[in-house]
């Protein structure tokens, strides 16, 4: 399939871009707690070393971790430990670096089923236009909007889809025919518009916008606060790091602070609740506390413009398996809120 030329978008260098602490406007007089004193800043061998195979990342991702480890060195041990093959310059050219209609069209896919289901679903959804094909044969060219329009429900149904399922991936696929969306555009338009523009689509929510912009446009700059393992490892970056406990007990919340917000300006794209958590069950057996929205995106902020970066290390402090985020074969809806 022959894509557009794209064009890459990159961050300008930002240097430190901590917030200066927020007054402190204490209800009634307290004895004042000891401060704990955060991480010593890292050497420039440090800063180099705490990347593996520096080299064979993207340059912007490079200049991303760099930016987090100014702003917060704690987070060297597992940045040190991990790897980000999505962000390696081998990825520019693999599979899911796909076009975008394919991108989103698999993420509706994917929506509520296992990866197995999905795997199988997205192999006979292709098959339907490669009918001749032989069973084992891969690599097939995925159908273009057109042809998914041209498709009737019932061939659609056949492959798997839901009813649902296939009325969303006719409206995406009129949205690129008719110009609503287009490669171009996506590429080129801002994160906070083409969150608006996906979320206004039937089928898809926040969360799918947001890991669009994160996957497949590589935008350096999202954060997800209704991704459970966001919340997860937001709970644990706190919990490891009391300083940072420390400064949330002494911002005043009455201040109002522009531009924390993930992605998208529409009252659809910043519907993003909190998931279901056990910390919220019935039993509450749960030893983690999901934390509050506006704590997450005061502590994302400091990372900005390259929040996409810190999302990615709270993955690895919650443990999330990011290869299945990136394939977009995980029960991608359970956290998407339309």
């Amino acid at each position: 399939m022959q894509l557009r030329s794209r064009v890459k978008r990159t961050v300008e260098d930002a240097g430190d871009m901590a917030l200066p602490p927020h007054p402190h406007t204490p209800k009634k007089k307290v004895k004042p707690s000891v401060a704990v004193k955060g991480p010593e800043p890292l050497s420039d061998e440090e800063l180099v070393g705490a990347l593996q195979d520096r080299e064979q990342y993207d340059q912007e991702f490079v200049k991303g971790i760099d930016h987090v480890l100014r702003i917060d060195p704690s987070l060297k041990d597992i940045i040190s430990q991990s790897t980000f093959p999505h962000f390696k310059k081998a990825a520019e050219d693999a599979d899911f670096r796909s076009g975008c209609f394919m991108a989103l069209a698999r993420g509706i896919i994917g929506q509520q089923v296992s990866g197995a289901a999905a795997k199988s679903i997205l192999k006979r959804f292709i098959r339907i236009y490669h009918p001749d094909a032989p069973e084992d044969s891969g690599g097939l060219d995925f159908p273009s909007p057109q042809q998914v329009l041209d498709t009737s429900t019932d061939d659609l149904r056949s492959a798997g889809l839901s009813g649902r399922k296939t009325e969303y991936i006719k409206v995406l696929a009129e949205a690129f025919k008719n110009g609503t969306l287009s490669e171009e555009w996506l590429f080129k338009a801002s994160d906070d518009d083409v969150v608006d523009a996906l979320v206004d689509l039937k089928g898809i929510g926040p969360w799918s916008a947001d890991m669009f912009l994160l996957f497949t446009l590589r935008r350096m700059d999202v954060f997800s606060v209704g991704d459970l393992g966001v919340q997860r490892g937001v709970a644990n970056y706190i919990k490891q790091r009391p300083w940072v406990d420390q400064e949330l007990k002494s911002v005043d919340w009455s201040v109002p602070m522009d531009g924390l917000h993930s992605p998208g300006k529409s009252a659809k794209a910043k519907a993003r609740k909190p998931a279901k958590t056990p910390s919220q069950s019935k039993n509450g057996s749960s030893k983690w506390k999901v934390p509050e929205q506006k704590h997450m995106e005061y502590i994302a902020n400091k990372f900005r413009p390259y929040r996409t970066v810190f999302q990615m290390v709270t993955w690895k402090l919650s443990s999330v398996d990011i290869a299945v985020l990136e394939d977009k074969k995980s029960t991608t809806d359970k956290y998407d809120y339309y």
